[in-house]
């Protein structure tokens, strides 16, 4: 009988043991896990950044601070636990736990320098880096207006996902539409030019972005001297997107002035823009030019600068449209008198200055409707491939004939001074 008591106490002394151990690690536990999502959330699960400055900013360094702070309190808990344990010579500390501890320490430490150097992750990082011989590019005047917002920016991100381009030019973009547009899976892949604080600064109803899926070297935010509404320039130096690291790309985008009766003014702002990034050898200005043939003409650029969409054989001004106002089905450019001069044409452009790659293919997007029964846009897209070429391969025919202009100009057609309205 007196065994049977004794053994009785045993058990329940374990299971006693047991629940207050359990209730020990519980603490630490949540802790541990506070201070890893901590760490990870301004990230996102992709595992990719928004763009390498806006890693700096207080929003994303207070929840990392938080993180750690956990972690030093998990720290501290399982410091006091192990020397109560020493002391009482009452519990054995589990080698599993000592390996939890390192492997909680190694993924902040992680986090924290990736939020402070070039560290990254995700795709086109130092790990995984998916770097080729080409280069796909979207250009797209996603629309400001607030007529089906909503739906227009999920048929964007069906084309998008169906693309997949390494760089991304929009133009028109709201704080409303660029909201939706963040909701959307495949945003995380990118890293946003300007970033966000800077945007914010603007104070304009739309303006222009880049998106980027490598990290961005540099950018740069011009506005145009030429232009009254401040309209701007944004020029972007993404990492190496090629196999050749010596190969540096630059992209640019802008959205020019409106309406046939600003024609000078246009090409004035396409001087000015084109003039900037000139100096680069390998670059590509795209976006909503709205270029009129009309009152603008033939846009005349200088060698060894193409445009992209004539440099491919079979290509012409009269299978380029990006604006046809006979197909769009959205009931206030109907009602628009903006673009009534002409019911069909090629506002949006692709320009290019190309030493080490050659226009490989460039097709128009959006002019159909997609599987969410709407068109992003009253614009098409643009959608160009350019690849790395040899030195000793031919690279591209400089469209029509060989230009030795020095400066951008408009050819423009005879009587064009009537089809301006006053």
């Amino acid at each position: 009988m007196t065994v049977s008591v004794t053994c009785e106490s045993s058990v329940a002394r374990a299971t006693c043991g047991s629940r207050l151990r359990l209730s020990r690690k519980l603490p630490r536990l949540l802790t541990l896990t506070c201070g890893v999502l901590l760490c990870v959330l301004p990230y996102g699960f992709s595992g990719k950044r928004e763009t390498t400055r806006s890693l700096h900013t207080p929003w994303l360094l207070h929840p990392i601070f938080l993180g750690v702070k956990a972690l030093g309190t998990s720290l501290a808990i399982c410091g006091e636990e192990l020397q109560t344990s020493t002391s009482m010579a009452s519990v054995i500390v589990p080698r599993g736990r000592g390996l939890l501890l390192f492997l909680s320490v190694t993924v902040i430490v992680l986090l924290i320098l990736r939020a402070f150097t070039n560290i990254s992750f995700g795709e086109g990082s130092v790990f995984g880096s998916r770097r080729s011989t080409e280069i796909k590019m979207l250009t797209y005047n996603i629309w400001f207006s607030d007529e089906k917002m909503r739906e227009r920016m999920e048929a964007l991100g069906e084309i998008v996902e169906d693309l997949e381009p390494d760089l991304l030019t929009f133009q028109e973009v709201t704080r409303d539409n660029l909201a939706v547009l963040r909701e959307q899976r495949w945003f995380s892949r990118y890293h946003l030019v300007p970033w966000p604080p800077d945007l914010a600064k603007e104070g304009k109803s739309h303006f222009v972005v880049i998106l980027s899926s490598f990290p961005v070297e540099r950018w740069e935010v011009y506005t145009l001297k030429t232009s009254p509404r401040n309209r701007t320039l944004v020029v972007a130096e993404p990492k190496s997107f090629t196999s050749s690291a010596e190969v540096v790309f630059v992209i640019a985008t802008t959205h020019l002035a409106y309406s046939g009766y600003n024609t000078k003014l246009r090409e004035e702002q396409l001087r000015e823009s084109v003039k900037i990034i000139s100096a680069y050898d390998n670059v590509c200005v795209m976006g909503d030019l709205n270029i009129q043939d009309k009152v603008d003409g033939d846009v005349v650029l200088p060698s060894p600068w193409i445009d992209a969409w004539l440099s491919i054989s079979g290509n012409s001004e009269s299978n380029g449209y990006t604006w046809d106002r006979n197909k769009t089905p959205f009931a206030s450019v109907l009602k628009s008198t903006v673009n009534s001069i002409s019911y069909q044409i090629r506002l949006d452009r692709v320009l290019c200055k190309l030493s080490d790659f050659k226009v490989k293919e460039m097709r128009i997007v959006g002019d159909k409707v997609t599987k969410s029964g709407v068109r992003p846009s009253d614009h098409f897209g643009l959608f160009t491939v350019i690849e790395l070429v040899q030195k000793t391969e031919h690279k591209h025919d400089n469209s029509k004939k060989l230009q030795t202009d020095s400066e951008v100009y408009f050819n423009r057609p005879a009587g064009w001074e009537k089809l301006i309205k006053q």
